[in-house]
């Protein structure tokens, strides 16, 4: 049963509701979080800020591996023993690069289908889709090079993080070109998924990939 948390952003207010169902979903007193960063850089005071905030929730965040040292079996194994392992935000397509390079994708698969719970934020949550298409909505540049688009797959739908008014007319059209429906989710907000059940934290609407009113008939948290 899969286990998943896609947050547009974090430590706004409104992510308590999010926060919170995550914690029902990990079900474990004092849950340990992996870190996973997007990029090379290891930017102390942001992960020191991430595990400050994780803190308040009685859950610990580590940081077992490092992109920019090459990745060892052990620290492998041992990012797979967490409780929950958290995609960073950041830069998608430069995300995607590096877990596709590190042999991580199959290895996160395998780490939600044995019940792991994994949590994206902003890019991290587009990777759990099947494509990462949406990031170029949301300030993401378009690699010059030829690019495999392709993700994690662990859910149906398209992701489109940080909405706002002047994004919904795109989020219709790419959920048109997609061919698959598409949650535009504000910051503070979130969706859950817990096996076959998706819910909706907060104002997050729906695109159909059919030209229709949107739609929001999932259950919601408001």
């Amino acid at each position: 049963m899969k286990k998943l948390v896609l947050y547009s952003a974090q430590e706004t207010p409104k992510d308590h509701k999010v926060n919170l169902e995550l914690l029902r979903l990990i079900a474990k007193p004092n849950p340990r979080i992996a870190y996973i960063p997007s990029d090379f850089v290891n930017d102390s005071a942001w992960f020191q800020g991430k595990k400050n905030y994780y803190a308040q929730y009685g859950a610990t965040l580590e940081e077992p591996v490092r992109f920019g040292a090459v990745l060892l079996g052990s620290e492998l194994q041992n990012l797979f023993a967490f409780d929950a392992i958290h995609l960073s935000g950041g830069n998608t397509p430069q995300f995607l690069t590096l877990l596709r390079h590190h042999d991580l994708l199959e290895r996160l698969r395998d780490f939600v289908a044995n019940g792991g719970v994994l949590i994206g934020v902003s890019a991290g949550a587009i990777i759990m889709t099947p494509d990462i298409f949406s990031a170029y909505d949301c300030g993401d540049d378009r690699p010059s090079e030829p690019f495999d688009h392709t993700a994690l797959g662990l859910v149906d739908f398209t992701f489109m993080p940080h909405d706002t008014s002047e994004l919904e007319i795109r989020c219709q059209e790419l959920a048109l070109e997609l061919n698959r429906t598409l949650y535009a989710c504000q910051d503070g907000d979130g969706i859950v998924v817990n096996g076959d059940e998706i819910k909706l934290i907060g104002d997050v609407l729906e695109f159909l990939p059919q030209r229709s009113k949107v739609n929001q008939a999932l259950p919601r948290e408001i």
